[in-house]
Formats: C-alpha cells, structure tokens, sequence
C-alpha cells in the first residue's frame, strides 16, 4: 500500500485492486464499493501484514466498543469482504483465521518485503529516522548504502513495516536490463509482452505505475547493476509522479533524484545487544569478549548474525580467539543466499564487482592497521600519485572503504572494516605481487617513522610524537610481514618505534625477539647493538634490572668494538641508570660519566641531555641536592636550546622535587601539574606515572592523604596497563606508606608485601631496602618485635652500602621503630624511649632538606604518638 500526502491508497492483491480512499474494488472490470466498516478493518490489518489481531481488539479499535462483547460482527464483515477481494472465498489467500486469535491480512508474495528471520531491529532508529524525513521532505528515491552485511535490507524491511503494503523486488539475480525489467515487472503484476525488448517493458511498467497512483516500490541489491538501472530508474520516476523507490546497494547509484543515506556499523553497545539477543544462550552481564568480539567483527549485524549461533558451544572470547586464519567459522547452512552464507562471502560478492585496479589497490591498502590519508595511500600505492584518487573513489563508492573525518584532524582520513581488511589481505598473500607490496608498505613505513623520529624532541614535538605513535601498530605488522624478505629493514623498524615502546609500553617480547633475530639474520653488528640498546631500556621498564644490565653492558662493549660512539654512549647512559636503580652508586657514576663525555665530544645534544638528566637522579640519590640540581639545568638549556617543550616540563618537574625537599610544595606542585598536563596530553605513560608518584608525594608534605591516594591509584593502574613494574611497585610502596599514616596496617602489609616481591623480581636492591625500612615500622607498631628485627636487617644488608646518607637517616629512623617496640616489652621502657629520641634527633635536624627524611619522621610520629 502507497500513501500520499492526501490519505489515499491503492493495494494490487491476487485478483482485484484495492482503493481504499474511493471504497472500491477494482475486479474483472467492475467496481464494488466498500463500507467504512469494511475500509477501517483492512487499514488495521495493513499496519502489520501477517502479524495475526484479535478479535476482541478489532471491536475496540476498528467498532469502537470499550470493552469485549460477544458478537460476530468482525466474522460477519470478513465474510463480506472475502466476497470481494478472494478467488475463492472457501479458500481465502488474503483474509486468514488464525485459529482462537483473530485474522490477519497475507498480501501477494511477490509483493511484500522479505521476513527478518526473527532478528531483532536494534541500533538502527536515527537511520530509520533519518529514511522516514528523506521521504517525508519529498525525496523521489532514496538508497540505502553500506558495506555487505551492514543491515540495509533489514532497515528497508522495517521502513516498510511501518508503511503497509510495499511492493518488494529483489535484484540480485539480475544483470541485464531485461533481468531488471522482467523482475521489477513480476513484482507489479505487471504484464510484459513475450518480445523482450527492454526499452519496452521499461515503458509499459512505467504506465502501471502512473495508472496506480502513489505507490512504493523497493528494489533490494542493485550493487551489481551500475550503468544497467540508472536509466530504468529515471524513466519509471519520471512516468509515475506518485511513484516512491527505495532502494540497497554497495554501489552509489548515479542518478541526481536518487538521494543517499549511508550506513555505519552498529554502535558498540548496539551490537553487543544484538549478539546478546541472538545467542542461543542466555550471556552474563560481564561475558568477557563480548565487547572485543563485536569490534572483531566490525559491529557488522551479519556477522554477528554468523557468529551467534556457535555461542552455544564456546564464550565470546574463546570465539574471538578461533577467529584469526578460520574466516570459515562463521557460516550458515540455513536459508540464507549464498552471497550472505559467510562474511567471506559476501565481501567476495563485493570484491567481484571491483575492476582490476581497484583490487590491487585494496590488497596494498590491506597492510594499514589502522586509518591512513590521502598521501599515505598515495605512497604505498603509487609515489606519482596519479591515479590512487580513482582508485580510492572506486573503494569508496563501493563501500569497502570508510571515510573519517576526525575533529582537529589535519585532514580527511580512510580505515578499512576489519573484517575487509582480513578478505584483501588473504587475497594478497595469495597473490603474485605479495612480495613486493609488503617491501613498499614497510619502506614507506620506516621512512615515515624516521621522519617523525628525527624531529621529536624538537619545537614540534607533540605532533611528532603523536604522529610516530599513529604508526606503531603499521611498523609493527610490517616488520612482521618483511621479516623473511628483507631481515635488516624488519630490524630497523622496530629501532625506529623506540620512543613510543618506551614512552607508551608495554613490552612487546615477541617484537624484541623479532627485531633481535632479524639484526642477527642481517649480519649487522651495529644493529643488533642498537636492538640491545633498546630491549635493555624496555627490560628496566618491566622491572627485570638484570637482564636490563646485561643487555646494555653487551651493546656498550659492541660500541667500542665498532667504534661507533653513539651507541657507546647511549647504552652507557641507560646503564648507569639501570645500575643506579639497582643500588650500585658508584658503578652508576662511572658509567653515566663516561656516556656524557662521549656524547658531548660527538656533539650530540639529546644523548648529553639524557646523561645529564641521569645524573641528576643519580646524586639526588646520593643526598648531593646541589649536585642533582646542577644537572638538571645543565640538561633543562639543552633542552630550551631545542624546544623541546615536553622534556623541559618534565625537567622542571624534576626540579621542582628541590624545591619539595626544601618545603616550597606549592611551587613544587604547580610545576609538576603542568608536566603531567603535558605528558598525558601527549600519551607519555612512563612520565605520567612517576609524575603522579610525585604529586602524591607533595599532597602528603601537606597531609592531603586523599588526594595522595588518588595521585598513587591512578600511577599504579595505568602503570599496570602498560607494563611499567617498576612504576607500579612504587605506587604500591607508597600507599602501604600511606595505609600507616592512616592507621590500617592490614592495607599496609598488603601494599608494601606487593612492592616488595615486584621489587625482588627486577632485584632493585635500593627499593628492596626502601621497603623493608617501611617493613620495620609496621612490624614495629603491630608488636612483631622479631618481624622488624628481621625487617630491619635486610634493610641494613641492603642500603648501608649504598653511599647515601638520606638512607642511613632512613635506617636510623628504623632502629628507632625498634627501639620504642623493645621498650614496650621491657619493666622499664625509659632508657629504650631516650635510645630512640637520641636516634631520631640528628635525622630531623637534617630532614629540612630532605623530603624523604620528612616522611619517615611523620610516620614515626604517627605510630607513636
């Protein structure tokens, strides 16, 4: 049924038409009238053709009556009308009982829209929306356009549940103008003569639909059709003024009436309520997987459609994990077309319909991991550029490819679906050109990692960064890809990701391992000295120091082998850090020492900046403030020199942990906000957490122990995400700290038990120490005399050789703890009580400048007060 503006309606049934606005039936030439009555029943049941109504709701809302009555009044007027509108009213083909419910109305097969096959409609109500006002504001034609499986068909069947009776034509077995004309015509019941000819049955179909007034006709799948059905389109538009298409296809249908209405993957919510519906089996709230599995399959309703039924065998993330090289698991064996029987299938449907060019274009396209420009496209697919627009166009209009315009983005941006990606990729491994465009993908993607490499730490850092980042998932699979063909240039693009690993996290061992044993294959020494450089600065971010140490010891002795002073000088400056982390101090010096004198006599800036950095640490760890101070600013105008606006931030910060130690924590703290308001905005995870760590510390200066604990939360979970152990051991030991000052010392043995095993594991002999000081105090508190006895030997054991005075006043303050622990024990506790302030006078006398030294004495005098 077709409905103007004005209310009227025709209905083309078996054997008559019906003309609802004039209360007539069109039969074998004659006329019947129908009755009001008679007009509103069959309006009702056109709601919803071949959805069954009572009886008792028929009487109330076609008769009117408020409640249900006894009477045959509804069979008595369904009777009158098989009469009128059935071949054999014995046998009704329209009009049928549903046995102990009602009636409903069964239109002409070849005029309804297919079923939905019970999948529910879910996700789709602003595009639903958006179709009813394209028609409602007078548009002729409307295509609904998407990638296969997207749901097109199913939101043109819903479209039409709400419009009544809407003749449905599917095309997807035509190829000729006669296929479209025969199946078009089929579906008017529209007589054609026996000849053939196209342009005539064109013309005789576009006749029927002026003769029948507004009408509204579907014509589902005309992807295959471009440049057969543009034409037959414009002539029945422009014959039939009534006349309302909508239409589906993959291909953009080139006709100015025809307007488009694209459609996107579901919405992740969406699509996890349709796999929830469809399973077989009632899901738990919190199924894991479920969320990944509806982003593996691109939100698509017809995978999901596939992928529900083996629900039932396996959980949404053991299916997620078979889906990778099985694009097979997900079939049908039911009802469904051949080119909708997997998703393989109907990408293939798609794929077939591209030319050549186009294909090859895909496979190529198929290397990005993620979205990709213009120019990138153009790079890997033809460096003179002048046809990848046309090939973008052909992808683009036939839907495999997806535009995005992100806000702030410098320019338009493509992705691949997923699951598109996967088909292209498989076609290209199996092609003869595989070799060759894995090669140019993974030279293009070296260069630009060096590009935005090379200018990080520079005015333009921040987009640097986050441009290198943007190509860490690319270098990864490439080097993956060309490991076999070309193991140097594999190698070289995992070095080339160094900043982001670091930075970002976590440790990929696979991809180590990779870059490691391509370096080797590759025969060059000073790459794979390189490659150690970089797993040793990954393994220290894990918190495993000794593989760390060895692996940066081998790369600086390669340095010197090779006499390449760069990569000397680099591992030797990680590796005195790495050792200064470990406890050894003085090994520390020498190294870090030695790494800044040969990278200033090179004359490189960064790595003299990094040393200086270093070193600072290094004697701030050494109770040296003035030394540690002088460093940093040494590596803050190197910096300044190079605007490096993030690393000067961070420097800042690091200074103004001075300016912490000698009580300035409003200074301190406002510093260090603004490098961590930069580092986050940059994504620079390892910083954030140790700026977080620091902040926590100045809230405890000023016992805010709230805003400490939210600071040392979030440093330890996002140290969690990304791998950084050390970052989450310090977070741990400073709310078991924490947990103290607050009086639970069940939460402090938890927080400070987890530091020190993770700190065990990467055998940080100095944070092992720092911890069994903490150790000391809660033994002590508690009445574990012979626990902080043991505490605190292993705290001796560990930091009284270390060189650092800040830790020997630490260690005092723990003999204290013990102290005042043994005098509770004692007849008379007064001489133990004076040993104990002895030990603790001389430490507050220095902790003026020492922050450090000022926490432990708070928590002293916490715990005994």
């Amino acid at each position: 049924m077709d409905s103007s503006d004005s209310g009227s309606a025709r209905l083309a049934l078996e054997v008559c038409t019906l003309d609802l606005a004039r209360r007539e039936v069109h039969r074998d030439g004659d006329r019947l009238p129908l009755s009001e009555l008679e007009v509103r029943l069959l309006e009702r049941l056109l709601r919803h053709p071949g959805r069954p109504v009572s009886r008792n709701t028929l009487l109330k809302e076609v008769w009117g009556y408020p409640k249900p009555v006894r009477t045959r009044s509804v069979d008595n007027t369904v009777m009158r009308l098989r009469a009128k509108i059935e071949r054999d009213p014995s046998a009704p083909t329209h009009l049928i009982s549903t046995r102990g419910v009602g009636y409903h109305l069964e239109l002409p097969k070849t005029a309804g829209p297919p079923t939905a096959g019970g999948a529910p409609f879910l996700g789709r109500a602003r595009d639903l929306a958006a179709l009813e006002r394209l028609v409602a504001d007078g548009a002729r034609a409307v295509c609904l356009l998407g990638p296969g499986g997207v749901g097109k068909t199913r939101l043109a069947q819903e479209w039409c549940a709400a419009q009544g009776a809407v003749v449905w034509c599917d095309l997807s077995e035509a190829r000729t103008p006669e296929d479209v004309a025969r199946a078009v015509a089929t579906a008017l019941n529209v007589p054609l003569a026996v000849s053939g000819d196209a342009a005539a049955a064109v013309a005789r179909i576009g006749r029927a639909l002026a003769a029948r007034g507004p009408q509204r006709v579907v014509l589902d799948n005309l992807e295959q059709l471009a440049g057969v059905v543009e034409a037959p389109l414009g002539a029945w538009l422009a014959a039939a003024p009534g006349l309302t298409l909508l239409l589906t296809s993959r291909q953009r249908v080139r006709r100015p009436e025809v307007a488009h209405l694209e459609l996107e993957p579901l919405a992740p919510t969406a699509g996890v309520s349709l796999l929830r519906a469809l399973s077989p089996r009632e899901l738990p709230p919190d199924a894991p997987g479920l969320a990944a599995l509806v982003r593996r399959l691109d939100g698509l309703p017809l995978a999901l459609e596939l992928a529900a039924p083996r629900l039932a065998l396996m959980s949404p993330a053991a299916l997620l994990d078979r889906l990778d090289g099985r694009p097979g698991i997900l079939r049908d064996e039911g009802s469904r077309p051949a080119r909708h029987a997997t998703l393989q299938a109907a990408l293939g449907w798609s794929w077939d319909l591209l030319d050549p060019d186009a294909r090859g274009a895909l496979e190529v396209l198929s290397l990005f991991a993620g979205p990709f420009s213009l120019e990138d496209a153009e790079a890997v697919l033809d460096p003179e550029g002048t046809l990848v627009m046309d090939r973008l166009g052909a992808l683009r209009a036939a839907s495999l490819l997806v535009g995005e315009a992100a806000p702030g983005a410098e320019a338009p941006s493509f992705r691949l679906l997923e699951s598109v990606r996967a088909f292209a990729r498989s076609r290209l491994d199996a092609g003869p050109g595989r070799d060759a465009g894995r090669l140019r993908f993974a030279r293009w993607v070296l260069s630009e990692a060096l590009r935005w490499g090379s200018a990080l730490h520079g005015g333009d850092g921040a987009r640097c960064e986050r441009r290198l980042t943007e190509r860490v998932p690319d270098a990864a699979r490439a080097a993956r890809l060309v490991e076999p063909l070309d193991p140097a240039l594999a190698a070289e693009l995992v070095v080339a990701l160094r900043a982001p690993l670091l930075l970002q996290g976590p440790l990929d061992e696979g991809l180590l391992a990779l870059a490691e044993r391509a370096a080797a294959n590759a025969g060059d020494p000073e790459l794979q000295a390189r490659v150690a450089i970089l797993r040793g600065a990954c393994l220290q971010l894990a918190g495993q120091l000794p593989r760390a140490v060895a692996a940066l010891e081998s790369a600086a002795q390669a340095g010197v082998a090779l006499a390449e002073w760069v990569v000397e000088a680099e591992a030797r400056i990680r590796l005195g850090h790495a050792l200064a982390v470990s406890g050894a101090l003085e090994a520390a010096a020498r190294e870090g020492l030695e790494g800044r004198r040969i990278a200033r006599a090179v004359g490189h800036h960064l790595l003299t900046s990094m040393a200086e950095v270093r070193l600072g640490f290094l004697r701030h760890l050494q109770g040296d403030i003035d030394g540690a101070r002088g460093h940093l600013r040494a590596a803050l105008a190197l910096q300044q020199a190079r605007e490096d606006r993030a690393a000067v931030a961070r420097t800042l910060g690091n200074l103004a942990l001075f300016d912490l130690e000698e009580g300035n924590t409003a200074r301190a703290r406002a510093a260090l906000e603004e490098a961590l308001r930069l580092d986050e905005a940059l994504g620079n995870r390892a910083a954030t957490v140790r700026l977080r760590i620091d902040l926590a510390g100045t809230a405890l200066e000023t016992g805010a122990l709230n805003d400490a604990a939210a600071h040392l939360e979030r440093a330890g979970a996002l140290a969690r995400r990304f791998g950084d152990a050390e970052g989450e051991a310090m977070a741990a030991l400073d709310l078991g700290h924490l947990a103290q000052l607050r009086g639970q010392p069940g939460e402090a043995l938890t927080w400070l038990t987890r530091a020190r095993l993770a700190f065990t594991d990467a055998r940080n002999a100095l944070f092992i120490g720092l911890t069994w000081i903490e150790l000391v105090a809660l033994e002590a508190s508690t009445g574990n005399v012979l626990g902080a006895e043991q505490a605190l030997a292993e705290a001796e054991a560990l930091l009284e050789g270390v060189g650092s005075p800040v830790f020997l006043d630490g260690l005092e303050v723990a003999r204290a703890h013990l102290a005042l622990a043994l005098a509770r024990q004692a007849p008379d506790p007064t001489p133990m009580r004076r040993q104990a302030a002895a030990q603790v006078a001389p430490v507050r006398e220095r902790a003026a400048r020492s922050s450090y030294l000022r926490g432990a004495l708070a928590l002293f005098d916490a715990v005994w007060a």
